[in-house]
């Protein structure tokens, strides 16, 4: 497999390759066909390290592409967690890989903008007055990021 980090002459991001990024059997079936679109790996391992440090248990993924960072968050969070992934498509989504992986019941997969879905409270839990600050910053990093 020829990864962004393999081409790398960065004695570092080849330490990186041969000691310590872990990849799962799904999550090489994705690289496999989507490889020039994808993320650097150590990344999306760095995620799960933060994740499970901050002990997360919600996260909200915005643009999904294949669902390759999504199946990574999901493999880092508790069994009763959940991520929530929106993308204004699914045509290149691999919900089958999430359940090939058995994370499926982690992801709730959310097809629209991003903004619109905070507006609409797609997106946010029944706890309305406790989010309403939480919505109103998520509503302004998506604006922002829209621009």
């Amino acid at each position: 497999m020829v990864t962004k980090l393999s081409r790398s002459s960065d004695p570092i991001d080849q330490y990186i390759k041969e000691h310590s990024l872990r990849l799962t059997s799904e999550q090489n079936e994705i690289i496999e066909k989507y490889i020039e679109m994808l993320d650097s790996f150590d990344e999306g391992q760095f995620f799960q390290v933060i994740i499970q440090l901050m002990g997360c248990k919600r996260c909200i993924e915005v643009g999904i592409f294949t669902g390759y960072t999504a199946l990574t968050i999901a493999l880092a969070l508790p069994s009763d967690s959940q991520l929530i992934a929106c993308d204004i498509t699914n045509q290149y989504v691999r919900q089958d890989i999430w359940k090939k992986a058995g994370i499926s019941d982690r992801i709730t997969l959310k097809i629209g903008s991003a903004i619109e879905l905070v507006r609409s409270n797609e997106i946010m839990s029944s706890r309305q007055e406790q989010n309403e600050s939480k919505k109103q910053q998520l509503l302004q990093n998506l604006e922002i990021l829209a621009e």
